[in-house]
């Protein structure tokens, strides 16, 4: 085999030449040159002609991306990895690593669930208002979600609660998405199964949280279930002012709910602290257990009182309520200072990274809370690398308060946004004193 071939084939791995750079967290180059580099189904090597080999797991790529022939990766050690001068195996370089990559990360994230069918082959445009990306790679059609496995890109995932419509026509389907679109394109023999699965799919979670809604509330017509469950879709929270102009009984009947879980006291205690219309109630059945959960930023117009904070807390029937979680609406510096009405933007900004957290970990609350040691070992502890609103919801968590007694939860809440509103350090979390 010739000496400058650049790319070797062995059973259980594959080696390209390349040029790599490795630039430390402050941008510093540490090791540069020319390089073999191995690629496993679990890992990646750089092996330099002369220096220290790198060795990485495909889990430490954060972020992929790829501009004039050069491979830039985001690594979890915050290094930047750059590698360049593949030549004509560049493409089979890229999507080797990315597929495995992309495998790795769709088992990591949290998704427990076997896709409904998977579609090897699919030819795609995935276009944003600054962007397109033309490529083919292998979809995966969950309950609840689209899973593209990209041969040269990031995974792209889509909840279906995300989509806004979906248009087929002439063996393509396009997905249109609040900021980007996504169009499979020349279906050919699978464009008429694929699109019917779709519209099952998309169905069954309509229909789902239709009945969800009926079993729960069952004097409310049809009509006001079907608007109300497109707000509530896939476990998602609704304000107040959004249920209440559909139906303001139908709200009215949430928070009676909340009182045969037992969380109506901790929900009026709450809400008592807040403007009212700003309280969002979401609901989600998985495995039969039906959850209760609802959100309650709050904030006032004097900053010394109680403020800068959104309180969420889920119950089931089994189980109620054990403990109530607690989030920054923004950085402690700034609240004091802010007018009422840029407050009300990031409160809605806040919702709405709860909500999708809260949907992406399947409301499991431990990758909330629990510190980075405690997770080490865990399927949450790869999450936390590759979830980015889950790391922002672990940014703004202040601490939770355990139901013990409704005097002691009280007393802990108080405690808990007093020290929020006179706190500094963002980073300061809330822990009870024993």
């Amino acid at each position: 085999m010739p000496k400058d071939i650049n790319l070797l084939y062995l059973r259980d791995k594959m080696i390209f030449t390349l040029q790599y750079c490795l630039k430390n967290p402050e941008g510093a180059v540490s090791s540069q040159g020319e390089a073999k580099c191995e690629i496993t189904k679990d890992s990646f090597s750089v092996l330099p002609k002369f220096g220290e080999p790198l060795y990485f797991s495909l889990r430490d790529i954060i972020n992929a991306s790829q501009e004039n022939y050069k491979i830039n990766l985001s690594l979890t050690s915050k290094e930047t990895l750059i590698l360049s001068d593949l030549g004509y195996q560049f493409e089979d370089f890229l999507h080797l690593l990315l597929k495995e990559r992309n495998v790795m990360v769709l088992e990591d994230e949290l998704i427990k669930e076997k896709p409904r069918k998977s579609f090897s082959h699919i030819e795609y445009v995935y276009s944003t208002e600054k962007t397109e990306h033309k490529s083919e790679g292998e979809l995966k059609i969950f309950s609840d979600k689209l899973v593209l496995i990209a041969k040269d890109h990031e995974l792209i995932k889509i909840y279906l609660n995300e989509i806004s419509s979906i248009e087929d026509k002439d063996y393509s389907v396009i997905i249109r998405l609040q900021d980007s679109n996504l169009r499979l394109i020349k279906l050919g023999e699978q464009y008429d199964y694929l699109v019917n699965l779709l519209s099952q799919v998309i169905n069954a979670l309509s229909l789902s949280v239709q009945k969800t809604l009926q079993e729960l509330f069952p004097t409310i017509n049809p009509s006001t279930i079907r608007m109300v469950a497109r707000l509530l879709k896939e476990g998602r929270a609704a304000k107040k002012t959004e249920i209440e102009a559909i139906s303001p009984s139908l709200w009215e009947a949430m928070e009676n709910k909340l009182a045969k879980l037992e969380i109506k006291g901790e929900y009026d205690f709450l809400t008592a602290l807040t403007d009212k219309d700003t309280v969002s109630i979401g609901l989600k059945k998985d495995r039969g257990i039906e959850y209760l959960w609802f959100l309650v930023p709050i904030y006032n117009q004097d900053k010394n009182k109680p403020g800068n904070a959104i309180a969420l807390e889920s119950a089931t029937a089994e189980d109620g309520g054990k403990a109530t979680y607690f989030f920054r609406i923004m950085p402690r510096s700034e609240y004091k200072t802010k007018p009422i009405k840029d407050i009300v933007t990031e409160v809605n900004s806040a919702l709405g990274k709860i909500n999708d957290a809260m949907i992406q970990t399947n409301f499991k609350r431990e990758p909330i809370y629990l510190p980075e040691e405690k997770l080490a070992g865990t399927a949450y502890e790869v999450a936390l690398k590759k979830m980015p609103d889950l790391n922002k919801l672990r940014e703004l968590f202040i601490g939770r308060v355990i139901h013990r007694s409704p005097e002691q939860w009280q007393e802990d809440v108080g405690n808990l946004l007093n020290f929020n509103i006179n706190g500094v350090n963002d980073q300061e979390k809330w822990q009870k004193e024993e």
